[in-house]
Parts: C-alpha cells; sequence; structure tokens
C-alpha cells in the first residue's frame, strides 16, 4: 500500500477542496461520526450544506516497475433524497494523472445507487501502471450537489496496493 492516513485517523495525506456558488466552503473532510474501522472516516458532501462541488485527493508516487495496481476503499452512501430513480447527487471515485487526466472511468456513486446505509467496498483496477513509473497518480473523490437535499459519502479504509517484480 503506498498511501497515506487510508483510515482517515489523522490530519494528514489528503487535501480537500470545495466551493459553493458564492464562497468557498471549507468544511472539514474528517468525520468522526461514521468510521469503517478506527475512529475517524473522510466525507465528501455534506448532511447540511447544498448546491456545491468538493473533493478530496491524495497524491502518490507510482514507483518503477510496478506490475499492477489496484485502489480499494469502503464507502458508506448517506443521502436525504428520496428519489431513487433521479440521481441528483453525484459522487465519483477515481485515480487520474498529477495534471487531473483520468487514467480510468471513475466509479459513479449516486442517490440512487444500491448501498445506501451500509458500507459498500470499491474497487479500481489501474491499467498499465509500469507506464507511469515515478509519475505522480491522484486518488480522487469528487461530489457534486444539487439544491434539493443533503447528501454525503463516507470513505474509510482505502489503499492504493501497488506489486513490483
Amino acid at each position: 500500500n503506498i498511501m497515506a492516513n487510508g483510515g482517515f485517523e489523522t490530519n494528514s495525506g489528503w487535501s480537500g477542496i470545495a466551493n459553493t456558488a458564492g464562497r468557498i466552503y471549507t468544511e472539514a473532510i474528517y468525520a468522526t461520526v461514521r468510521a469503517h474501522t478506527g475512529s475517524r472516516s473522510g466525507r465528501v458532501g455534506s448532511p447540511t450544506v447544498n448546491s456545491y462541488w468538493n473533493e478530496v485527493l491524495q497524491t502518490v508516487l507510482m514507483p518503477p516497475n510496478a506490475s499492477s495496481a489496484t485502489l480499494t476503499l469502503w464507502r458508506y452512501l448517506e443521502t436525504n433524497e428520496t428519489s431513487r430513480t433521479r440521481a441528483y447527487d453525484i459522487f465519483t471515485i477515481g485515480l487520474e494523472t498529477d495534471k487531473g487526466i483520468e487514467l480510468v472511468a471513475p466509479k459513479r456513486v449516486d442517490n440512487t445507487s444500491a448501498g445506501r446505509n451500509v458500507w459498500v467496498k470499491e474497487t479500481i483496477v489501474l491499467p498499465n501502471p509500469q507506464a507511469l513509473a515515478n509519475q505522480g497518480v491522484w486518488i480522487t473523490v469528487k461530489g457534486r450537489t444539487d439544491g434539493n437535499k443533503p447528501t454525503r459519502l463516507y470513505l474509510d479504509d482505502a489503499a492504493l496496493t501497488v506489486c513490483t517484480p
């Protein structure tokens, strides 16, 4: 595992970016109300604020000679949205270059997704990790909420497991 603080137990390893239509939004990216293991988790979205975009991300350096790389994390979707057919609040879990270019199609989670109010394990396999030797890779979780009802996605026990020959 080449990630730092995959359990969100300290205030290190992750950066948070957020905004609303009228101001920069600075709610903490760490939460103590919901954890898969330990006492804390990360959070995208909010229990109280609507109509904004936010993201948590971590940059890792891909080692040389990586033969495989797999991102795993646990996520917990908590939403006040009642619709199971129309997506109002959308989250993505992905891997990008340090210039923001997607390396693989991100996992999408929204208020219509299965797995509300339970922990769900997500896995993303990074194709061709050897092409990224000694380069920065962003692990990103992004959220975009509408003005209807609040939704949040809790994150925990994240790991980017890299194998080398």
